[in-house]
């Protein structure tokens, strides 16, 4: 089974393979810098009691309720906006595949809509936030929580616009011609339809007999 799963791809090179690699680990050092400074700020403020510490237990529920309602929605939402983009990409890698320029020219720049990273910023800030303000039994057991909240949140959306991103996808540009990648999609499709329109003007029209 785990031979299965690091298997090599026969299909890609050592080449495409430390890109991808080295892609991914400077994604992984952004993720790293940025739940450090988040964590930084927090523990500063922990430090100097602010904004405030709640350690009431009806406040402390009433907080873990909410944290795990923004966590599912969260999660939720996230799922699926990733269920949605991989579909698109896999439908990219297969016109990729069969050389089929105009699906692949509808698809490319498919994207999530902005609202709904909002909607997933969201709660993710709001579990952040709320996770920030308890009282915890030592600095360094709240720095864990609030390094690892902010990495996921951070991991999410990282992942989420390279994976909209063609041009970050190193199989893809492989594969296709550079064109494809770089030549705006609103030109592609209006040329494509005066070639279309071309093509039915050029071909032979049926002949109309009318009843004698």
């Amino acid at each position: 089974m785990l031979r299965e799963i690091w298997k090599l791809n026969p299909n890609r090179d050592w080449a495409s393979r430390l890109a991808t690699l080295w892609h991914n680990v400077w994604l992984m050092l952004e993720t790293a810098i940025f739940a450090t400074v988040i964590t930084g700020i927090w523990m500063t403020c922990y430090t100097f009691k602010w904004p405030f510490h709640t350690h009431h237990e009806a406040d402390l529920i009433m907080i873990n309720t909410v944290i795990l309602l923004c966590a599912a929605i969260f999660a939720f939402v996230a799922g699926t906006l990733f269920g949605q983009v991989r579909s698109r990409n896999a439908e990219l890698a297969q016109a990729a595949l069969f050389g089929e320029e105009a699906k692949f020219m509808a698809k490319r720049d498919e994207k999530i809509q902005i609202m709904m990273h909002a909607v997933t910023g969201f709660f993710g800030a709001s579990m952040l936030f709320l996770s920030g303000i308890v009282e915890y039994s030592s600095i360094w057991v709240g720095g864990t929580v609030i390094f690892f909240e902010s990495a996921v949140i951070m991991v999410y959306f990282i992942s989420m616009f390279e994976m909209q991103d063609v041009s970050k996808n190193v199989w893809i540009c492989c594969t296709v011609p550079k064109h494809w990648i770089k030549q705006p999609s609103a030109e592609y499709f209006k040329k494509h339809r005066a070639e279309l329109a071309k093509t039915r003007e050029s071909a032979p029209q049926p002949e109309v007999r009318t009843a004698a």
